[in-house]
């Protein structure tokens, strides 16, 4: 195995604070998706909002079912009425102080012009949409999460870097010195290489407060307690530090980037997937205010209710018994005149309509866009990164060859201070470079038709 595939391998290490020798355990890109899917309030939330809807559906399609029920009524009248069949007879009452009934009664509407069942078909599809926003909420989370990833492996490569240099530059002002010793080198080139040291300490230090930031961001991501963050360090760079770089309060590897690209530069192959679940909520959408529209024009027909009633009732009207009363009855309704409600209730649903389908063709051509200008992206890098990768061992070899020309006396420690920063300078660059090219295939890859088994 070669050096950077050493320096790149194996397994995000999450440890407590301390040395390499501290409690750590080992996190891959799929464990942080995995743990940032399982703890999302934000997909527990659309989770909940998904099954309200299909509860609201449900329920909407039980309204066309008979409605069994027991109903029981009760009442003390303080005067009953009375009369007197003549002036000579005695009054007549007619019920008595106590009143009840109770017993089962049956309903049904029978018919309603397809209001009811045009109006389920609009909730199941709003609950088909709140489904579609959930899985978007996936998408949207894995994403993130990859990104995260990505940023934390280039802001740990950019320590590799920075450490490299910093290294390089230590050891030219020890030689340096000894060189000043021996009067091969005056105490102007040492101050310069001490300075130079000192610089690239400090861009060290900063280069490990980028790093504890972004692993701070992916922390966040997986709802993860974070670890001891003030000086986390590679692992390859916490086993072997620059001269006085405290020990690291968190050392962790990253994945390696080539398996990672491996995995996802399928993405690329693939076509657009027009079925992606924003664009189906947002079709999703349009079908349910529709459907909404013509169950608001159906509730201007008619509509059919039955009722059937069997009921133990006292008293019998005058008679003061209990008596079985048996109830059977019909209600028929249309509406004739509304002031135009319903009308206007359906030209609002078919506005509703007419939007969310207008949504529907921005968000696909805007996501077609997107994904098209990423794959030309992607094109653009990877031939990019052949040169760079090329220019940072120029740029390394320049590094030695000043360096051994200032040794000689042929150059300055100002040309050896520009040629180390160069090469940093590349170095980074191409660890930039790496960085996105595995972030544009996250997005090709969030953007392409799935995989077909």
């Amino acid at each position: 195995m070669g050096r950077d595939a050493r320096r790149w391998s194996a397994l995000f290490l999450l440890g407590a604070a301390g040395t390499i020798a501290g409690s750590s355990r080992a996190l891959t890109l799929e464990e942080c998706v995995a743990a940032a899917l399982a703890r999302s309030p934000a997909l527990v939330a659309a989770d909940a909002v998904r099954t309200a809807a299909e509860a609201r559906a449900d329920s909407m399609r039980a309204q066309g079912v008979p409605k069994l029920s027991v109903d029981a009524q009760w009442r003390h009248l303080a005067v009953v009425p009375a009369f007197k069949p003549s002036p000579f007879a005695p009054a007549v009452e007619m019920g008595d102080n106590t009143n009840y009934s109770f017993g089962p009664q049956a309903q049904w509407s029978v018919w309603d012009s397809g209001q009811r069942r045009r109006a389920a078909a609009g909730l199941s599809h709003q609950a088909a949409a709140r489904a579609a926003e959930r899985d978007a909420a996936e998408n949207e989370l894995r994403w993130g999460v990859r990104r995260a990833y990505f940023q934390a492996m280039g802001a740990a490569e950019r320590v590799r870097s920075v450490a490299e240099v910093l290294r390089l530059a230590e050891a030219q002002r020890e030689d340096i010195r000894l060189r000043r010793d021996a009067g091969a080198a005056s105490r102007q080139d040492w101050l310069q290489s001490d300075a130079e040291a000192l610089g690239r300490r400090r861009e060290f230090s900063e280069a490990q407060a980028d790093l504890g930031a972004a692993l701070r961001a992916l922390f966040l991501l997986t709802r993860s307690p974070p670890p001891d963050l003030r000086r986390p360090l590679p692992r390859d760079v916490a086993e072997r530090r620059p001269p006085d770089v405290p020990a690291a309060t968190f050392v962790f590897e990253s994945d390696d980037p080539t398996a990672l690209r491996v995995r996802l530069v399928d993405a690329a192959r693939r076509p657009f997937n027009a079925e992606a679940p924003d664009l189906r909520a947002a079709d999703f959408a349009a079908r349910a205010a529709r459907d909404a529209a013509a169950s608001v024009r159906a509730g201007r027909g008619p509509s059919v209710q039955l009722l059937a009633r069997a009921s133990r009732d006292y008293p019998n009207g005058p008679v003061k018994e209990v008596v079985q009363q048996n109830t059977l009855g019909a209600t028929a309704r249309w509406s004739i005149f509304e002031g135009g409600r319903s009308l206007r209730d359906a030209a609002e649903q078919d506005a509703l309509a007419t939007a969310a389908a207008a949504r529907l063709d921005q968000t696909g051509e805007d996501r077609r866009f997107a994904w098209a200008q990423a794959r030309e992206r992607l094109a653009s890098l990877t031939e990019e990164e052949d040169v760079q990768r090329r220019l940072v061992d120029r740029r390394r070899e320049i590094a030695e060859v000043v360096y051994d020309s200032y040794k000689a006396g042929r150059a300055s420690y100002l040309e050896v201070e520009s040629a180390n920063t160069t090469f940093l300078n590349a170095r980074v660059q191409s660890a930039r470079l790496i960085v996105e090219i595995l972030t544009q295939l996250a997005w090709i890859d969030r953007w392409s038709a799935p995989e077909v088994p």
